[in-house]
């Protein structure tokens, strides 16, 4: 599996959601094709006082948001992208 040359770590980019879960949201990246894990952990303070589990950090999908890398893991099957907004 290969990355692009300018994906790497401390990149700060922007992305939109794509899919909303109770540990977090998946976003792609605009500059990218790929799609990077934001654990609800990570989020931006903002986000933090709404409830995961009732309504998962009251955002919709499409929303942008402004993303950092934080890890990047490559196996032969897939990559692995967590980031934080």
């Amino acid at each position: 599996m290969l990355l692009p040359r300018k994906l790497k770590v401390g990149l700060k980019t922007k992305g939109s959601i794509t899919r909303i879960s109770k540990y977090g949201v998946f976003a792609k990246l605009d500059k990218f094709q790929d799609i990077v894990l934001i654990h609800k952990t990570n989020i931006h303070d903002h986000f933090k006082k709404y409830n995961f589990d009732s309504n998962p950090l009251n955002l919709k999908l499409g929303d942008i948001l402004d993303i950092e890398i934080l890890s990047i893991k490559l196996t032969k099957d897939r990559k692995q992208i967590n980031a934080k907004n």
